[in-house]
């Protein structure tokens, strides 16, 4: 007896039933004046079919398996041969990105030190670095990441207001350079902070202050 399956777990409870059946069988056996031989060739049909059947559903459940973890670890190779391929030059930031995806723990951010803060223009540099960006999350569709805007201080409220808003919008603005690149919009968050997180050991309103950032968590 063979049952047809979508999924070799769903019809568990098929060969319970069965079993059952054969128990239920068996144990009316006890009762009345009656053939019990008939009574226990049911039974035994009963349990036999579901035996059979309880063996099919372990078969198709290890050959799930197997399928599934074959198809995760052809995914990984994928990943890691496609890895492989992305040679950056050392001291790159794409260099390091690299390096702290194949090692890294914790949280590191990566200054985007070739793409500008203000203005549409792109140098040859800064197109190469957003391309090779682009390819680093195409490679790892798991890898996800926040890229943050941040800016000098600002004088007053109204001005920390504006370069929060500001730091966005240009976070916002490299999000759409990668996305149009090919990454999955859902890697990636932007957010700006404005003048937030200032960096130590430079003043507070200096230039260096104000950079676009990829911050990755693992």
């Amino acid at each position: 007896m063979k049952i047809s399956t979508n999924h070799p777990l769903r019809t568990g409870g098929f060969a319970l039933a069965l079993l059952a059946a054969g128990m239920f069988t068996l144990s009316a056996c006890g009762d009345g004046d009656h053939d019990h031989g008939d009574h226990a060739d049911d039974a035994a049909g009963h349990i036999e079919n579901a035996a059979d059947h309880a063996e099919e559903i372990v078969e198709e459940a290890v050959e799930t398996v197997e399928a599934e973890t074959d198809s995760l670890r052809n995914d990984m190779d994928e990943m890691s041969s496609l890895n492989a391929n992305l040679n950056f030059a050392d001291g790159t930031m794409e260099k390091d990105l690299m390096s702290f995806i194949a090692n890294g723990t914790g949280t590191k951010t990566f200054v985007l030190d070739k793409v500008p803060f203000e203005g549409e223009d792109l140098s040859a540099e800064g197109s190469e670095q957003l391309d090779h960006l682009a390819e680093i999350f195409k490679a790892n569709p798991d890898l996800t990441a926040e890229i943050q805007g941040h800016t000098p201080e600002a004088k007053n409220a109204v001005g920390r207001t504006a370069k929060k808003t500001a730091s966005a919008a240009r976070a916002a603005w490299v999000k759409t350079k990668l996305v149009f690149r090919g990454v999955e919009g859902k890697q990636l968050n932007a957010k700006g902070y404005g003048d937030e997180e200032l960096l130590e050991g430079i003043a507070p309103d200096a230039d260096e202050q104000k950079r676009l950032v990829i911050a990755l968590t693992k």
